[in-house]
């Protein structure tokens, strides 16, 4: 609602339907592309053999150490995320919402070299924040 107070203060509307299903239509893709992100996170960071707070044994075998590990490097994953530069931030988050390069750098207007770029900068930003070793992946 404040979204559509603020657009439609400074918006001259032909279609007030079309508008407010629009508004209300990329709301709610927001959210659900934030909540699929977040839920891919979560399902990467149980599963990774790799990541921080896996267990060594198989996957049956996790303590609830193990869990609570992977629970809190989401957690800092998250607001490293929430930390990183929007010029970084958005390839990087539309490219885990699985966009391709072409679509990220044309919603950007950059050049495609600019995007894989962007992408490459934010994950070694956030390596160096989340102080991943070199035997972890990102």
């Amino acid at each position: 609602m404040i979204k559509g107070a603020q657009a439609f203060a400074r918006t001259t509307i032909h279609n007030h339907r079309a508008w407010l299903l629009r508004l209300v239509h990329n709301a709610c893709m927001d959210r659900y592309r934030h909540r699929r992100r977040d839920n891919q996170l979560v399902r990467e960071a149980l599963e990774d053999e790799h990541q921080v707070g896996a267990s060594v044994g198989s996957r049956a075998e996790r303590t609830p150490e193990d869990l609570l590990g992977a629970f809190q490097l989401l957690s800092e994953l998250q607001g490293a995320l929430s930390d990183l530069p929007t010029s970084l931030a958005e390839p990087l988050l539309l490219y885990l919402d699985e966009q391709s390069d072409a679509d990220i750098a044309a919603r950007l207007k950059v050049s495609k070299e600019v995007v894989r770029k962007r992408r490459q900068i934010a994950r070694e930003w956030l390596r160096q924040r989340l102080s991943f070793s070199e035997g972890q992946t990102f």
